[in-house]
């Protein structure tokens, strides 16, 4: 009796607990294929979204960036001709400033005489680059 429950009818019918597992089979295969196909389409869609979003980031970037890069420009030139100017104004005091130390130097002994000649030249070496400064040759 246990055996014709597992066998179904004799016409080879499955029994109805058979079919209803293998329409459960079925159900479930087709829910697993059904959740695949589903997160497929997410994700293809989230990819379409993030290519839109890329390149509407990418068209109004650039403006933005080419105006920072005009300011930052303009900046960098005024600031270069205010420093200019200012190298320009205080050129004459760096001169009475040199020809002081020169006077002072005299007054030294002559081993600090060489000491303060030599701490004059590499200040006036790292001086040279600034515009508007005259340097040793009279500009």
């Amino acid at each position: 009796m246990g055996d014709e429950q597992h066998q179904g009818s004799a016409s080879g019918e499955p029994s109805p607990p058979e079919r209803l597992l293998g329409q459960a089979r079925r159900s479930a295969v087709e829910g697993a294929y059904l959740a695949v196909g589903v997160g497929v389409l997410g994700l293809q869609r989230a990819q379409v979204r993030r290519r839109q979003l890329t390149k509407a980031a990418a068209s109004a970037l650039p403006p933005q960036l080419d105006e920072v890069r005009r300011s930052v420009a303009a900046n960098l030139d005024a600031t270069r001709a205010q420093l200019g100017e200012l190298a320009r104004e205080l050129a004459p005091a760096g001169a009475a400033l040199e020809r002081r130390a020169e006077e002072l130097e005299q007054l030294l002994p002559a081993p600090l005489q060489a000491a303060a000649a030599g701490a004059r030249s590499t200040l006036r070496a790292r001086l040279g680059g600034v515009p508007g400064r005259p340097d040793e040759r009279g500009d």
